[in-house]
């Protein structure tokens, strides 16, 4: 794939196809056929990030986030996480403040599934980012962010004392009790 193909495929998916459609079974030829055709879609996807993984180009960037379907998109997206990497902070970070206020509430849940897998150990990145991501009004982002924020803390790579006053606000302004429980198993270690 060359640039021009790989930013056209992007620029032309905005986002992917849902691959979770109800598919006409009774029509198996044409259940067939859909089926084919999403996973060649998931296939030129996945094409497009590997042109892009050996020639980053910061263009892509939110037409990637903004690619993402209403699903996993059958594992793929979640390589993208593997390219985003590649840029530093000040590059992502508005980026990640785009997908963040999205209307689609799959590419916010995304950005913050990707947000603190990325730059874990960049200070400055998960301060910008920990504010949009516990205070976001979508429930998926907050319950994606404070797993991440536990999962980490427990193997230790997420130092949580240093943002202990922050994740303390959060806690208390925090409404749903399974997210509640998240922030103990983090207060607790």
């Amino acid at each position: 794939m060359t640039y021009e193909e790989a930013i056209n495929f992007l620029k032309s998916h905005q986002p992917m196809p849902d691959t979770q459609i109800p598919l006409p079974w009774e029509n198996k030829e044409l259940a067939s056929q859909l089926a084919n055709e999403i996973e060649s879609l998931l296939t030129k996807w996945e094409e497009a990030l590997d042109y892009f993984m050996e020639h980053p180009c910061e263009e892509s960037i939110p037409l990637f986030f903004n690619s993402l379907g209403d699903d996993d998109g059958l594992g793929v997206y979640t390589l993208l996480r593997h390219y985003l990497v590649k840029f530093p902070p000040e590059i992502v970070i508005p980026y990640f403040k785009s997908a963040f206020r999205s209307p689609s509430p799959i590419i916010r849940t995304w950005a913050a599934d990707f947000a603190l897998d990325i730059h874990s150990g960049a200070q400055d990145f998960i301060e910008a980012m920990l504010p949009l991501l516990l205070d976001s009004s979508n429930v998926g982002i907050r319950i994606c962010t404070i797993s991440a924020l536990s999962s980490k803390a427990r193997k230790g790579f997420f130092d949580w004392h240093l943002y202990e006053t922050f994740l303390r606000q959060a806690y208390e302004k925090e409404t749903d009790k399974d997210i509640k429980q998240s922030y103990e198993e983090i207060f607790a270690l």
